[in-house]
């Protein structure tokens, strides 16, 4: 019985070391000048001819209706996202860009709605190789203000073999909501020893 019992705590004591110690923290204070790594994270570049929004992926042709180019609503520029009455929820997927394995990452954007929203909004950090296929996923999930906040999420600690990341919102269905979306950013904040 006290070897079972003394198993028990040492394996728990493990297993909440190793959680503990996989979580990544950053913050804005870590970003110091360091380059944004989002193209058009400001949505400042307008849609082109065919009403495709440059550097951003809408994920699902039929979700593309609900997600326009505004001027009326942003957090910085000129120019915010407009997701209006969405039926679906709407995945907003960054172009790829360039990342470290050995690098830490720090990755904001900022969101509100118009209406109160007792729904969450998930902000993703995605690692891939150089074929495209996903290594890693960093996820956080909020729940969403009416004012303009900041949404963020830390990664780090890839697999060895990624070579490009993308930042991803994830905005619920919800019909009788407008939700805005603007600056998203991602900095390369920290290098890890091998």
């Amino acid at each position: 019985m006290k070897k079972n019992l003394l198993f028990i705590i040492i394996a728990g004591f493990l297993l909440s070391a190793c959680i503990a110690s996989s979580g990544l923290s950053f913050s804005k204070k870590d970003v110091k000048d360091f380059p944004n790594l989002v193209q058009n994270s400001d949505f400042e570049i307008p849609n082109d001819s065919t009403n495709v929004l440059k550097n951003w992926t809408i994920m699902n042709d039929t979700a593309k209706k609900f997600v326009v180019l505004t001027n009326k609503e942003s957090f910085s520029g000129k120019n915010a996202l407009e997701i209006k009455n969405p039926s679906q929820d709407v995945l907003i997927i960054s172009d790829a860009f360039e990342i470290d394995h050995n690098g830490g990452y720090y990755s904001y954007c900022h969101l509100k709605s118009l209406n109160k929203c007792d729904k969450k909004i998930t902000v993703f950090f995605f690692a891939f190789d150089g074929n495209g296929k996903r290594k890693d996923r960093y996820r956080e999930k909020y729940n969403i203000s009416q004012d303009w906040k900041q949404y963020d999420v830390s990664s780090g600690f890839f697999d060895r073999n990624v070579k490009y990341g993308r930042i991803i919102i994830s905005l619920p269905k919800d019909e009788n909501q407008i939700y805005y979306l603007d600056d998203v950013e991602s900095f390369k904040v920290y290098k890890f020893n091998k």
